[in-house]
């Protein structure tokens, strides 16, 4: 009997996992079915693509459409990795932001557009009766790739440089550094600590600090990274931010600025912010305010506004494209996006 009695509970406890698992399985495929349904819808477009690249080529005797769909299939595939490493850097979400702020609704509209130019490039070459002016179509398709990329490189970067320079805990009490020579402002990369493009020798910059030029670091100083043994560190001057050796950084005695913030555009709106109270037990009891933006706008601000960096608290990630600040003039908390908010800073003395 005792048995039994075991051995039903022990059949009762495997049928419940199993209920469980099923559960947390269908719901995590209901969660990636639009992605499965895109992935699906993509790869019939690319067998359709196929055998359009293979009727030009038989009929139009040309290599030149063997190139393309080479050009195509190495940027639905490699070229995702590049792109997905690049858009990893749009911390205000700019780059192909049409429709949500994720990663993948990038990287499936990256793969859509260049699907569409292909498209677009061989039905082109189709119909023009002109053969020589139809394949300059093709080498159309061959250069959106790396036209998308630059763009990707343009917009992604300034995203993670105008985030940097507001990604900081307090305006008050900022380590300030002075730049020893010309400093290159590199990135991170989306695998662990390294340097975009982590894969490559070579490191990608647009941006450099001037010698004599003062920044602050923005998480921590830099002998916290020297003590780990990295060689870069996150910094600003308030207008431009990113990575920086920190053999070219020399720390300042003295505080040679003091920062505010204020809005930079006009009609800048002011987002609703939501909070709650969270409480933790373990490892051990904490309570702290989390905050969520929502898409209510509760004020429009002038530029030149001044405001107060909202500390304490924990932001949810979806608002990392915002900065939680308070309005004195009209007693306000809320989120103002990023790239509307200016470091000013004022000399010391």
């Amino acid at each position: 009997m005792v048995v039994f009695f075991f051995s039903s509970q022990f059949i009762l406890f495997i049928i419940l996992a199993l209920i469980g698992l099923a559960t947390e399985a269908m719901r995590s495929f209901m969660n990636a079915l639009p992605d499965l349904i895109a992935g699906a819808v993509i790869a019939i477009i690319t067998y359709g693509l196929h055998h359009f690249f293979q009727y030009l080529r038989k009929t139009r005797q040309s290599n030149l459409y063997m190139v393309c769909e080479a050009a195509m299939l190495c940027s639905i595939t490699l070229g995702i990795i590049v792109i997905a490493g690049i858009a990893d850097l749009d911390r205000c979400n700019r780059w192909l932001n049409w429709f949500d702020d994720s990663l993948s609704t990038q990287v499936l509209t990256y793969i859509g557009i260049i699907l569409l130019s292909n498209l677009i490039a061989l039905t082109m070459a189709c119909l023009l009766p002109w053969r020589r002016i139809g394949s300059l179509f093709p080498l159309l398709a061959i250069l959106a790739p790396f036209v998308m990329c630059a763009n990707a490189l343009q917009v992604c970067t300034a995203s993670y440089s105008d985030y940097i320079t507001t990604d900081f805990e307090s305006v008050s009490g900022l380590q300030e550094y002075r730049i020893t020579e010309e400093a290159q402002i590199f990135y991170p990369s989306i695998f662990g600590d390294g340097i975009f493009p982590a894969v490559l020798p070579f490191k990608y910059t647009n941006e450099s600090f001037e010698k004599d030029d003062i920044v602050y670091t923005v998480y921590h100083p830099k002998e916290y990274y020297a003590e780990r043994g990295e060689a870069y560190a996150v910094v600003s001057d308030g207008t431009k931010g990113g990575l920086v050796l920190i053999s070219n950084l020399e720390k300042v005695d003295k505080t040679q600025y003091r920062y505010s913030l204020e809005t930079k555009t006009d009609d800048c709106s002011l987002y609703n912010a939501d909070s709650h109270t969270v409480k933790l037990t373990y490892p051990k009891e904490v309570t702290y305010t989390s905050w969520k933006i929502t898409q209510e706008i509760v004020a429009v601000i002038p530029a030149g506004e001044h405001l107060i960096l909202m500390e304490g608290g924990v932001d949810d990630v979806s608002g990392d494209a915002y900065l939680r600040v308070y309005i004195p003039n009209g007693k306000l908390v809320g989120y103002i996006p990023r790239d509307e908010i200016a470091v000013i800073r004022t000399p010391v003395g």
